[in-house]
């Protein structure tokens, strides 16, 4: 996975082989870790490869080192 830089919902989508739709649907439950800027989401590479490593659990079950608790 690319790790350092601001992945697109579709490069997300691609990465994760789901539909768009799910990943936007998985940021507005807060269980993928996404920033906005202005209208536009993005996912940070390093922690969607994190979150990914942990299972694809929610932000809170994550700390800094990508380990769960």
């Amino acid at each position: 996975m690319r790790s350092s830089s601001l992945l697109t919902p579709d490069e997300v989508a691609a990465l994760l082989r789901v539909r768009r739709a799910r990943v936007y649907s998985l940021v507005r439950d807060g269980l993928l870790p996404a920033v906005r800027i202005g209208r536009q989401v993005r996912v940070d590479g390093a922690v969607l490869e994190r979150w990914v490593a942990a299972g694809g659990c929610g932000l809170g079950s994550i700390d800094d080192r990508g380990t769960k608790p």
